[in-house]
């Protein structure tokens, strides 16, 4: 029996074929497991990036202070704002950026290092004083009562009447908690 070439290549490419598919396959699931390992390892050792951390939910509730001032004297303290807890997951102080802005658009906050500055939160109004550390509050939570206290530097603050903008801010993640305004009579 005569075989042509043709036949002959036929059947040897038919034999490599059948040889080549199994080879592939393991090929591919080898490849295919180390990727899902590498992946795996890299979350589980922390080289997957951070998650965002998310902010706190809260209900906020903004007035003015009764017993607030026009006129905050040169090294003095006086609560401007009052925040009212009214729901939602309690607030830490110290993940709190707090924002508070006059009609002419100065701005106080409690990350300046020296005043004019927001001094901090209290639970009790003050009105030209200094601040006793057991008023300081530490955590907001559900139907708390704080006061946002604002510290004059070496010259006098003039706490304009008008609508005033109050922002606070997580700084773990960067969101905002509250954006509102009030009105200071």
């Amino acid at each position: 029996m005569v075989v042509s070439r043709k036949e002959v290549r036929k059947l040897s490419f038919e034999k490599d074929e059948r040889a080549v598919s199994p080879v592939i396959g393991v090929i591919l699931m080898v490849a295919i497991t180390v990727i899902l390992a590498a992946v795996i390892a890299s979350f589980v050792f922390g080289m997957g990036g951070k998650l965002v951390a998310t902010p706190p939910q809260a209900q906020l509730a903004v007035f003015d202070d009764p017993n607030t001032n026009t006129q905050i004297p040169a090294n003095q303290n006086s609560s401007l704002v009052r925040l009212q807890h009214r729901g939602g997951d309690p607030l830490v102080v110290s993940e709190l950026k707090i924002i508070l802005e006059d009609p002419s658009g100065t701005q106080y906050t409690n990350y300046n290092d020296t005043p004019p500055k927001i001094y901090g939160l209290t639970n009790t109004s003050i009105k030209n004083d200094n601040v006793s550390a057991n008023a300081i509050v530490n955590t907001l939570d559900i139907g708390d009562t704080a006061y946002i206290v604002v510290q004059a530097g070496g010259t006098a603050i003039s706490a304009n009447p008008g609508t005033w903008r109050v922002q606070i801010i997580h700084i773990p993640s960067g969101q905002y908690i509250l954006d509102t305004t009030v009105r200071l009579k």
